[in-house]
């Protein structure tokens, strides 16, 4: 089917083979001859506007054919008439010829502007060469048409067929190659050489960069009869732009080799890794000159090389950390095997003698095993023996004169296992170690028999050598011990004296004499003065008889005595001491029994936990202080479990931003909705006792009246309370925390008994038997003697609840505990003695 915009059908075409001249011939177009001429139909003899022959019109000679085959070549006519675009029209076949041409693509279509092109572009040229025309400034003296001809190229040739071939006078030739789907090809590239005269050789025409748009039949014949295709093989033959397509092959070429040469390397590669799986990991160079045969040889000779590391590898039991990358042949392997096998052979055997000759010395550990990668470990190990022989013969030298000098053989043999360092090869500096280390043996043994001579004279005699006797030699410990017996012997008189006068009988004598014995040494090393001794003996038989008694009351009470009450302490005044102790006890048990009863009755919260707590308060038998016992009994009572939620803990006034926080607090509290639930009719009913519902009307009127104004009482009360929190919150804090606040005389505060954290205040209803926490500073203040208050008539005092400042030591604790706190305390100054002794002895007045 013809395209659409061509208008011709089956069996139509623009060109037939002419069978006298034997080429193709075109039809002609319209547009090129004379309206007479056409109006007229004339067409044999007449020539067009444009000066191109116009076909003869067919005969019954049957001058023109469809095509130039023989089994198909049928005749045709011209088709004129009204029709715009002139044709060839085939004539009824017959005789067996096929209907439609066989060739007609060759004409029509795609497949026919190649052809179309370089017969116009012959025709162009051989006008030229008739009317004697130069082209590229040379004549031109015979063109071809896809004629084959031979090309030489190097040392052979090739037999190509350009599309059109030029010949000029001078013997150069170029090639004209239309493109339209195919450029020229790299053997053409080569065949059509450079030329010095005239440059590169290939005249390239590519349709379709000098044809817009999709190509035609009818848009190439267009641009044929427009004159674009003489315009554009002039554009193209120019020097510079055959040069530029000249460049542009030879890189194409160039690039399209070099990834052919690299698709080509691969598969040899991959084919001779898949030969040979063992050297997947074979690295191939890359080289200038390419040679795919010499990629092979690489894996042949990798494969024998691995073949032969194998085997070598099986027999000698190790590869000697061989690189099999690193050969390059056979012979190099067998070689490296020979050469690493004799080296450790060698190695080994001078490791063994070595071992053999110098037990005692150890071998730096890069030295103790022979490895093939320590190329001079031979050299290394010469180094070492040579500094292990100058050792060795310096540590001969040391057991020698050991000998000499008559050292014991545990010594020689500490001398001669002296250990040599062969790290660090100096040997000026291990002969002075060596050396000193010489003489601490020597040292040593004299000490050992200083040591052993002493022992046995001590478990002779009894006396125990002085410190520093280890400095001296054998001859003074001997005249030491002998000036040390009589001395000995008269204190064994004294000790025995003194356990007599004590009356010590059976193992607690001997108890008291060993432990006498012990503790108690004279001095033998200095005037030896008996009354020291024997006052020592006594203050430690008294020591003695103290801690036997105190450990046999406090099994009995179960009480601890504190070390602070052991001192100073007479035997006479242990039991005393117990006997308070125990009366203390009696009296705080009592207490704590009674507090923790309470707990059922008085209904407090966490009662297991304050149980606990309560039991868990030690009794103070250092100061035997009630009040501070009770204090400590009633934090434990008001404890209550650590919470983990912080989000409802007390507000703080003291913090820095308290205004803030309280009121943060205020407007979530005025956000949050009160909600209650009014009970209903007959629950209301339920719950009014007989007398309830039996008063009247008025009755029931007065009482409500009565409740409406204490509410109103109550919400003046806390108006007032809102409005001093909101204006100063640390002061309406200081306010409700105080318990008193007023004056006292000087003799109405009193210290708690050995106590220096807290007070008691009588004459003040309020403060009566409740211990006050004070600071140190004003502890001083109140009761230190060295203060002058013989003109102070008394204080001014403040008493909280808690201290607002009192801060958990320890964060971790389970319960916070408070108690009344000495806020503020100022005296009160008079200006006479006179004045002040009066109000003191107003002071004393009851209130």
């Amino acid at each position: 089917m013809a395209k659409v915009g061509d208008r011709t059908k089956d069996g139509e075409t623009q060109y037939a083979w002419d069978t006298i001249t034997q080429q193709e011939v075109h039809v002609g177009y319209k547009e090129d001859w004379p309206h007479e001429a056409n109006e007229n139909q004339i067409w044999a003899g007449t020539t067009s506007s444009s000066g191109r022959p116009k076909a003869e019109h067919g005969d019954a000679s049957a001058r023109y054919r469809c095509c130039r085959d023989q089994t198909c070549a049928t005749r045709v006519l011209v088709s004129q008439a009204a029709v715009n675009k002139w044709h060839f029209r085939r004539r009824d076949p017959g005789g067996g010829m096929p209907p439609t041409c066989k060739n007609r693509s060759h004409y029509v279509g795609e497949s026919s502007f190649h052809w179309k092109t370089t017969l116009q572009i012959k025709k162009y040229l051989d006008h030229k060469k008739r009317t004697n025309t130069n082209w590229l400034d040379r004549r031109i003296v015979d063109v071809e048409r896809e004629q084959g001809r031979y090309f030489p190229l190097g040392k052979s040739a090739r037999m190509l067929r350009p599309d059109i071939f030029v010949r000029f006078e001078d013997g150069t030739w170029l090639v004209v190659e239309v493109v339209y789907t195919h450029a020229p090809e790299k053997e053409n590239h080569e065949a059509y050489n450079y030329c010095k005269t005239l440059g590169p050789r290939i005249v390239e025409l590519n349709l379709e960069r000098h044809i817009e748009g999709t190509i035609t039949d009818a848009s190439h014949a267009k641009w044929v009869r427009e004159g674009g295709m003489e315009k554009a093989l002039v554009m193209e033959a120019e020097l510079e732009q055959r040069q530029e397509q000249f460049d542009i092959r030879n890189r194409k070429f160039t690039r399209d080799e070099d990834l052919e040469i690299n698709e080509k390397r691969k598969r040899i590669i991959a084919q001779c890794k898949n030969d040979f799986p063992h050297l997947n990991q074979l690295t191939i160079e890359e080289e200038d000159e390419p040679n795919l045969q010499w990629i092979e040889n690489q894996f042949i000779r990798a494969h024998e090389i691995h073949n032969q590391i194998k085997l070598l590898t099986n027999e000698h039991g190790t590869n000697f950390g061989l690189n099999p990358d690193e050969m390059t042949s056979v012979d190099e392997v067998n070689t490296f095997f020979q050469t690493k096998a004799g080296e450790r052979d060698n190695a080994e055997d001078r490791i063994k003698n070595f071992i053999e000759k110098y037990p005692h010395f150890t071998l730096p550990q890069e030295l103790q095993k022979w490895a093939p990668i320590k190329t001079d470990f031979l050299t290394r190990f010469e180094e070492v023996e040579d500094y292990a022989e100058r050792c060795a013969e310096a540590i001969e030298t040391g057991v020698k004169k050991g000998r000499d000098e008559e050292m014991p053989p545990g010594s020689l043999n500490k001398i001669e296992a002296y250990p040599v360092d062969l790290e660090i090869r100096e040997f000026s500096n291990f002969k002075a170690r060596f050396e000193e280390y010489c003489k601490q043996v020597e040292d040593s043994l004299r000490k050992e028999q200083i040591r052993k001579h002493a022992r046995k004279l001590a478990e002779e005699t009894g006396i125990v050598a002085p410190e520093g006797h280890l400095a001296q030699n054998i001859q003074w410990i001997t005249e030491w011990y002998e000036r040390a017996k009589p001395t000995k012997e008269i204190c064994d008189g004294i000790l025995q004296e003194k356990m007599d006068a004590h009356e010590l009988q059976g193992d607690e004598r001997n108890t008291i004499e060993k432990r006498l014995k012990e503790s108690v040494q004279p001095n033998y090393n200095s005037d030896f003065d008996k009354n020291d001794y024997a006052e020592r003996v006594e203050n430690a038989i008294k020591e003695f008889n103290i801690d036997l008694k105190i450990s046999e009351l406090q099994q009995q009470t179960d009480i601890k005595m504190p070390p602070s009450e052991r001192d100073d302490m007479e035997v006479k005044d242990i039991q005393p001491w117990f006997d308070r102790a125990i009366d203390h006890k009696e009296k705080c048990e009592n207490h704590r029994n009674q507090e923790i009863e309470k707990l059922s009755i008085e209904n407090q919260q966490y009662p297991q936990f304050k149980r606990e707590k309560m039991r868990n308060v030690l009794i103070d038998y250092e100061n035997m202080n009630y009040h501070t016992f009770v204090l400590n009994l009633q934090k434990a009572k008001r404890s209550v479990p650590r919470r983990g939620n912080t989000r409802n803990d007390p507000f703080n006034p003291f913090v820095e931003d308290a205004m803030q926080q309280h009121q943060t607090r205020r407007s979530e509290q005025a956000r949050r909705p009160i909600t209650r639930r009014e009970p209903k009719r007959e629950d209301r009913q339920e719950k009014i006792p007989n007398s309830e519902s039996r008063l009247t009307i008025h009755q029931r009127s007065l009482r409500h009246r009565a409740n409406v104004e204490n509410d109103q009482e109550v919400a003046r009360v806390r108006k007032e309370r809102t409005i001093k929190w909101e204006k100063n919150p640390k002061q309406a804090l200081e306010e409700e925390n105080t318990l008193y606040n007023g004056p006292i005389g000087l003799k109405q505060i009193k210290q708690v008994e050995n106590s220096d954290d807290f007070c008691h205040v009588t004459g003040v209803p309020e403060l009566e038997g409740i211990p006050i926490k004070i600071s140190k500073s004003k502890f001083k203040t109140l009761f230190d003697e060295k203060v002058n208050r013989n003109n102070w008539t008394g204080y001014d005092i403040k008493v909280l609840k808690e201290n607002p400042d009192e801060k958990l030591e320890d964060l971790d604790a389970e319960i916070t505990t408070t108690s009344p706190y000495l806020y503020h305390c100022k005296p009160n100054i008079h200006s006479t003695p006179e004045e002040n002794n009066q109000h003191n002895d107003d002071s004393h007045r009851p209130d």
